[in-house]
């Protein structure tokens, strides 16, 4: 399984990656501060899983919902 996490706040990415990497279940854990960013990973890469913070830098994580 492939997560994608859209953070912008590098600390709470952390904290989501490191939950994850203990869990040891996913393939692929990728990291998006920038909904752009994020656009871009998802047309690249086949995610099952997005942990998606609302207020993002660059726009808004509901609208890219």
């Amino acid at each position: 399984m492939n997560v994608l996490i859209i953070e912008d706040d590098p600390m709470v990415d952390f904290i989501h990656r490191n939950y994850l990497e203990k869990i040891n279940h996913f393939q692929n854990i990728l990291s998006s501060d920038s909904i752009s960013d994020a656009k871009e990973k998802l047309v690249q890469f086949s995610i099952q899983l997005i942990l998606l913070d609302i207020h993002i830098k660059d726009g808004n994580g509901l609208n890219l919902l």
